[in-house]
């Protein structure tokens, strides 16, 4: 089943709205089109919380100017890059989650990021070999 415009439209027009979570099924992939009709980059500025579990292969543009967000939860993702490069500039990300989230086998913290990452869990990275810090 394919998600409705008309509900991802709908989600822009949520100003107060702090919490959004998004579900698929494994074999549905979340691409960008699926999200255009509110074209990520009208989410509230106020959202302080995103849960997204499915395919996406690409991290939606939008995310990392959420700047209010305090957790984000990614599982299912199979990005084909490191996302860690985007989200480590989220200012109040304090609770981040990756769960089957790149398909590389390396992921990278850069110095000075994640300012006030509190908790981090990552799990189920099946080719995961390398976490670097740099």
């Amino acid at each position: 089943m394919k998600p409705s415009k008309g509900a991802f439209g709908s989600i822009g027009h949520a100003k107060n709205l702090y919490f959004l979570g998004i579900i698929s099924h494994l074999t549905f992939l979340l691409s960008l089109s699926c999200f255009r009709g509110c074209n990520l980059s009208s989410l509230p500025l106020l959202l302080q919380r995103l849960y997204l579990r499915g395919r996406l292969e690409t991290l939606p543009h939008c995310i990392p100017s959420l700047h209010s967000l305090v957790m984000l939860y990614l599982k299912w993702s199979r990005l084909k890059d490191d996302p860690l490069v985007f989200l480590q500039c989220l200012p109040n990300l304090v609770h981040l989650e990756l769960s089957q989230v790149v398909k590389g086998d390396t992921v990278c913290f850069g110095a000075g990021g994640f300012k006030k990452l509190k908790r981090l869990g990552i799990d189920e990275f099946d080719k995961l070999r390398c976490i670097q810090d740099n």
